[in-house]
């Protein structure tokens, strides 16, 4: 049974007053009386809140009780969480120190320069902030108009809450900071001086987390008579929030408010798709290097696999991998999957043995002489990588082969089995345009590469 001790405003058991002034009327307070402790039960102590071994702050606790819970940390950073000993206080705990290693909340992961985790970096309305050739630009939240362009789409968020946050662009290899000194009239940006504010405090908004400049940032100010560069604190920092102008062109600074989303951003996983081209009946396949590790996206529900290749005589060899890393080249290949989705990451380690060469630039026609190109066999309707007839270039973000004395084509073996994929039968008409994969119009086309026409794709016979 719960028994209470039942006071009023005043602590006055018993009391009720009535009087006409009184303005504390039947308002009373309830104790358990399992919460009554002897002055001998008091403790008081130390917490040092320590971000990777070191200590960022402390705080002095005056009235824990033995026997009851450790009171929770205050004035913490927000999205920081600080592991609390699970026991109960004791007597012994008088005077001691705890050091308490707090653990972000971030909904997103933190990364260093060393070991990135890659993320879009959008607004919650649907722009996305990317390095356009050195420079700071946004656009519609979709996938990049080429391949080696959703490198510029990556962010990383490297620091901690008690010192700050910094956004690192991949594509431009800079931090997000302001273009001039702190003020409600200077933007974000890649350029300027390396004085500029660069780090930033996050704190949550509705439908994402915001951005301002950590306390002690200097802002501009003008006086009455002379112009200054304050520091500022804990009051006024988010006078400086990040806001996507109304025009989606910028990011500007103005004094935060919960109720807008252009003051909402978020870190989106950095999913990308790449086609894959059908051969009716028999199969759907490509090839392809990009300039940054990748896997397969965790949500995809496709049948494409990655696959690295060895040459054993005449044949490729093809055997699964899970993730690929940068400018190696794989090939793709499913049964009836018309994309494969992937994700942009880091750290994956090299895939050994492979004989297959991504290349994420264009190749002219003239370098293609010493090279095999992956495509199907007019003649036995094999998958395979071939020599061309120096008609055209081979696209960026594709593999092809070194080309060994007197070999002109290497067909794919997957699982033992020598890959057969089939004649295509173009039932185009004759005289549409032709164009190849980066969209550039063709006249003269090579055997077994893939090309558009009229809308649809087909391999050349």
């Amino acid at each position: 049974m719960d028994v209470y001790v039942v006071a009023n405003s005043g602590n006055v058991l018993g009391y009720w007053d009535t009087g006409a002034s009184a303005s504390n009327n039947a308002q009373f307070q309830f104790y358990a009386v399992d919460d009554m402790y002897d002055a001998a039960d008091v403790v008081s102590f130390n917490y040092e809140f320590c971000w990777k071994g070191e200590v960022k702050k402390s705080q002095a606790v005056s009235s824990a009780i033995a026997g009851r819970a450790f009171p929770q940390a205050a004035g913490l950073p927000e999205y920081v969480e600080a592991p609390l000993p699970m026991r109960k206080v004791e007597a012994g705990d008088d005077g001691q120190t705890f050091k308490i290693d707090c653990v972000s909340t971030l909904p997103f992961q933190l990364s260093t320069d060393e070991a990135p985790v890659y993320y879009y970096l959008e607004n919650v309305q649907g722009t996305r902030l990317y390095n356009n050739n050195g420079s700071l630009a946004f656009r519609a939240a979709a996938q990049a108009d080429e391949l080696n362009n959703v490198r510029n789409d990556l962010f990383y968020v490297k620091g901690n809450a008690f010192d700050g946050y910094q956004f690192t662009s991949v594509g431009a290899g800079k931090n997000l900071h302001s273009a001039a000194v702190m003020s409600s009239v200077t933007s974000l940006s890649f350029s300027g001086a390396a004085s500029n504010t660069s780090t930033w405090e996050i704190f949550k908004t509705e439908g994402g987390f915001a951005v301002c400049p950590v306390v002690g940032s200097s802002y501009w100010y003008a006086g009455a008579s002379v112009i200054n560069f304050p520091k500022l604190t804990a009051a006024n920092n988010k006078n400086y929030a990040w806001r996507l102008d109304d025009d989606a062109k910028g990011i500007g600074f103005k004094n935060y408010s919960a109720d807008d989303e252009g003051f909402a951003f978020r870190m989106v996983e950095p999913t990308f798709e790449v086609e894959l081209y059908d051969v009716p009946g028999q199969g759907t396949f490509n090839s392809t290097a990009l300039p940054f590790d990748f896997t397969i996206a965790k949500d995809y529900d496709g049948d494409a696999k990655l696959y690295k290749g060895t040459v054993e005589g005449k044949e490729l060899t093809l055997s699964e991998v899970g993730s690929v890393p940068a400018n190696a080249g794989v090939v793709l290949m499913g049964t009836n999957s018309e994309q494969i989705k992937l994700v942009a990451t880091a750290g994956v380690e090299t895939l050994g043995k492979n004989d297959l060469i991504g290349t994420t630039s264009e190749i002219a026609v003239g370098q293609l002489d010493d090279k095999l190109i992956f495509g199907v066999s007019n003649e036995t309707g094999l998958v395979g990588f071939f020599s061309t007839d120096g008609s055209a270039s081979l696209p960026a973000n594709r593999a092809y082969l070194n080309k060994v004395e007197g070999l002109m084509a290497v067909m794919v073996n997957h699982g033992g089995n020598t890959t057969a994929i089939g004649n295509v039968q173009n039932s185009l008409p004759a005289n549409a345009l032709v164009y190849d994969l980066s969209g550039r119009r063709v006249t003269k086309m090579v055997k077994g590469a893939l090309y558009l026409q009229n809308g649809r794709k087909f391999i050349a016979q």
